[in-house]
């Protein structure tokens, strides 16, 4: 049996290239219509990656790139691949 491949982030740039591929299909998950059983691997490509914009928006960014990452590993498991972004941001803000 061939494995379904789910693709979280599916409108930038890896994951756009992904979801051309059959066995990937798009997962939207504002939309909450994909569930664990739907996907075997579920591909997180999503989060906010310019430096600049993880400063300006720094609540905004950590609520995308962690908080957000952490409820698709609790709904999927050790099911989710991440792939990020060669930046890192030097930590220098601390959270509220």
């Amino acid at each position: 049996m061939k494995k379904q491949f789910g693709v979280v982030g599916y409108k930038g740039k890896i994951g756009s290239s992904l979801v051309r591929r059959a066995d990937f299909i798009p997962v939207d998950v504002t939309e909450n219509f994909i569930t664990p059983s739907k996907v075997d691997i579920l591909i997180n490509c999503s989060g906010m990656s310019s430096i600049e914009l993880c400063e300006s928006q720094y609540i905004r960014a950590v609520e995308l790139n962690v908080s957000d990452l952490r409820a698709l590993h609790q709904k999927f498991g050790d099911r989710v691949l991440n792939l990020g972004s060669e930046q890192i941001y030097h930590g220098g803000l601390k959270l509220p």
